[in-house]
């Protein structure tokens, strides 16, 4: 403890740190690096593979570039509208099944989707690709619940700030 003008605080200690008042080990790594696997694969299907949408799109439909911005709003558009067909179904299926095995599945469905959607001939399998990786990939919720169940109120901010992080 410090003190700084008749004020006590604490620093913060590096992760993996428990508290020292209970005796407790910090975050529990095993239970939430499959959260975090499933975070990652959110956020690169959505963040990852926009720089290189428009110049796929033009290959595929072949068009002047003037339209390219349309036809790209459907890839765009299509991981949107997967995530929203597999949130709800992903969470009813990670209470009847658990949560682990739903996130070690959507990891590996994703990458399927991923190269699915790498080796589509046509604008048509790039959409359904699409599609199938944003159902793969929308987890998120599940990942949030297990973020919040596996941390104590000490490491729940933890558990959460290194959502920016993956």
């Amino acid at each position: 403890m410090k003190k700084l003008s008749s004020v006590s605080f604490k620093l913060p200690g590096k992760i993996g740190k428990g508290s020292e008042k209970n005796g407790s080990s910090g975050l529990r790594w095993k239970t939430l690096l499959p959260a975090y696997l499933g975070i990652f694969s959110y956020y690169f299907g959505i963040l990852m593979v926009a720089p290189f949408l428009p110049f796929l799109t033009q290959n595929f439909v072949n068009l002047p570039r003037s339209q390219v911005g349309y036809y790209n709003g459907f890839l765009t558009s299509a991981f949107s509208l997967g995530q929203l067909l597999g949130c709800t179904l992903w969470g009813n299926l990670a209470d009847k099944f658990g949560r682990r095995p739903i996130l070690t599945a959507s990891p590996v469905l994703t990458s399927v989707f991923i190269l699915f959607f790498g080796f589509s001939k046509s604008f048509a399998w790039a959409v359904v690709a699409r599609v199938g990786w944003g159902f793969a990939s929308s987890t998120i919720g599940v990942t949030n619940t297990v973020l919040g169940e596996s941390s104590t109120s000490d490491t729940r901010a933890r558990a959460f700030g290194l959502v920016g992080v993956f």
